[in-house]
């Protein structure tokens, strides 16, 4: 296929999917108003979510630039991309339990059944990522031979501190205390 063809059909559907983005956050904007929204617990999954939509819109924004301009993926933002694929699936299943099931007139809209259908291809694609680097990682090895090992303890223990009770969203607590809410501003106290 032709890489002008290949660089629009990227530039189209990453400029769509930025699009339902943004209302997605939108969304979750008017959702605090609605008369079958429940906050349950102590921290309140809106507000994760808006921060997490806005920092994978900024994902979303410098992937289409970097594909626009670099041909070579990055790892390292594969990684990043990854990670925040897992933490926004975390933070809808959450999002999922404040939210009556039929709530006709303010949370039942389109953005809610798109932020659901987002979750599930994230899920789908973190584990495919995380099954894909096993095998590799494993098959092909490296020549020390210790970071299969690494990354397998590292996924036992992330799934035997969140089987125990600890919270995925606690990074996310920590970097919201550091970065302001809107424009990424410093807070100071």
């Amino acid at each position: 296929m032709n890489e002008n063809i290949v660089k629009t059909i990227s530039v189209v559907t990453t400029s769509i999917v930025i699009f339902i983005f943004t209302r997605i956050r939108a969304y979750l904007a008017e959702v605090p108003e609605c008369a079958c929204y429940k906050k349950q617990g102590k921290h309140d999954s809106i507000e994760r979510l808006r921060f997490i939509t806005l920092i994978m819109i900024g994902v979303f924004v410098v992937n289409l630039v970097w594909s626009l301009f670099a041909p070579v993926e990055s790892g390292i933002l594969g990684i990043f991309i990854a990670i925040i694929y897992l933490i926004y699936v975390y933070n809808v299943h959450d999002f999922r339990h404040n939210v009556a099931l039929k709530c006709d007139d303010c949370a039942d809209k389109w953005p809610k059944y798109a932020m659901y259908g987002f979750s599930l291809l994230y899920a789908v694609m973190f584990s495919i990522l995380l099954l894909s680097s096993i095998v590799l990682t494993m098959t092909v090895g490296t020549k020390t031979g210790y970071l299969p090992i690494i990354i397998v303890l590292f996924f036992v223990g992330l799934g035997a501190w969140t089987f125990m009770g600890g919270d995925l969203n606690e990074f996310v607590d920590a970097a919201m205390q550091f970065v302001g809410f809107e424009g990424f501003k410093i807070n100071k106290k």
